[in-house]
C-alpha cells in the first residue's frame, strides 16, 4: 500500500511538472510572437519615415538641366538682339558673348527657389491648396500584440484580435494638415469569454501629408481619445487611448481619394470583472497593430 501510494505521488508530482513546463513554453511562444510583431510595427515605421523623406526631398530638388538650359538660352537671346540692332554687322560670335554681360542670378533663378508650389508649377503638376472636406470609411484589423494585465498565461485571454469598420470626417486645409474624428467599432476574439466581444473607439485624428504634386501623397497620423471593451456592445471596461502611425493617399479624381494607413495603438483598460465569470481582471496597458484601408469623399470647401 505504501509502494502504490509513493507511486501515485511521484507519478503526480511529474504531470505537475510537465503542465507547469508547458505552460511556460506557451507564455515563451507567445512572448516569441510579441517579439516578432513588435520589429514588424517598427520596421513599417522607419520605412514609412524613409519613404516620406525621399518623396520630400525629389519635390523640392530644382532639375539641374533648366538652370543651364535657362542660362543658355538667355545668352544666346542677348547675342542675337545684340546682332540685330547691330544692324547686321560682321561680329564674331565668340566676341559677343564675352561682351555681352549675363543678367545676375540669371542662371540660379531656379535654385534661388524653394516654394514647393513653384517647382511643381514648374515640373508641370501643381499641389491643390484648396479646403476639403473629407469624409468617409476604412476596413480595419485590430491585431493584439499584448493585452498587459488584462489576462494571464495560466488563463484564456478575454482579448484577442479582430476587425470591424471605421467611420470618419475631416476638414483638409489648404495646408499639409487634416483634422477630424472618427468613431471605430471591431469585434475582437474573446476564446469563448464573450458572447459577442466588441471594441468601442472615439477619437480625434491629425495627418500631416509630404506634398509632393503626385497622385500618391505619404503621410503621418496620430490622433488620441478613449476607447471601451465589454460584451455585446456594452462596455465593462474603458480609458484613454493613442496612436501614431504612417501611410499613404492616392487620389482617384478630385472628389475621391483611397489608401493605407498602418498604426500602433495603446489603449489603457481599467479594473472589471468578467459578468459570466466574476473573474477579476487588473488594470493594465493592451497594445495594437491597426491596419486600415480607407476610402473616403471630399467637397471643396471653397470654389
Amino acid at each position: 500500500m505504501n509502494r502504490r501510494g509513493d507511486s501515485s505521488l511521484i507519478r503526480g508530482a511529474r504531470e505537475e511538472r510537465a503542465t507547469e513546463s508547458a505552460g511556460r513554453g506557451g507564455y515563451r511562444m507567445r512572448s516569441g510572437k510579441h517579439f516578432v510583431a513588435e520589429r514588424v510595427v517598427t520596421c513599417l515605421f522607419a520605412a514609412g519615415i524613409a519613404i516620406a523623406w525621399t518623396a520630400r526631398a525629389r519635390a523640392q530638388s530644382p532639375p539641374a538641366s533648366d538652370s543651364g538650359s535657362t542660362g543658355s538660352s538667355g545668352s544666346t537671346s542677348s547675342g542675337a538682339s545684340a546682332g540685330s540692332s547691330s544692324g547686321g554687322a560682321s561680329t564674331p560670335a565668340g566676341e559677343m558673348y564675352a561682351s555681352t554681360p549675363s543678367p545676375a542670378g540669371k542662371g540660379t533663378s531656379l535654385q534661388s527657389t524653394t516654394d514647393a508650389k513653384d517647382f511643381h508649377a514648374r515640373l508641370g503638376s501643381k499641389v491643390d491648396d484648396t479646403p476639403y472636406l473629407q469624409y468617409g470609411f476604412s476596413l480595419v484589423a485590430e491585431s493584439v500584440l499584448s493585452a498587459g494585465k488584462i489576462c494571464k498565461s495560466s488563463e484564456p485571454c478575454i482579448l484577442g484580435s479582430g476587425g470591424g469598420l471605421v467611420l470618419r470626417a475631416g476638414v483638409r486645409s489648404g495646408s499639409p494638415w487634416y483634422v477630424g474624428g472618427a468613431y471605430e467599432l471591431s469585434k475582437q476574439d474573446p476564446n469563448n469569454l464573450y458572447r459577442f466581444a466588441t471594441l468601442q473607439q472615439l477619437r480625434g485624428e491629425f495627418r500631416y501629408y509630404i506634398e509632393t504634386g503626385r497622385d500618391m501623397t505619404p503621410l503621418f497620423t496620430a490622433g488620441a481619445g478613449i476607447a471601451g471593451y465589454g460584451n455585446e456592445w456594452t462596455v465593462d471596461t474603458w480609458g484613454p487611448m493613442a496612436f501614431i502611425g504612417v501611410g499613404f493617399e492616392f487620389q482617384v479624381s478630385r472628389t475621391a481619394v483611397m489608401g493605407v494607413q498602418a498604426a500602433y495603438r495603446g489603449f489603457a483598460t481599467g479594473r472589471f470583472a468578467d459578468p459570466g465569470t466574476s473573474t477579476p481582471r487588473a488594470p493594465g496597458l493592451a497594445s495594437f497593430f491597426a491596419l486600415e484601408f480607407v476610402l473616403e469623399g471630399r467637397d471643396p470647401l471653397k470654389d
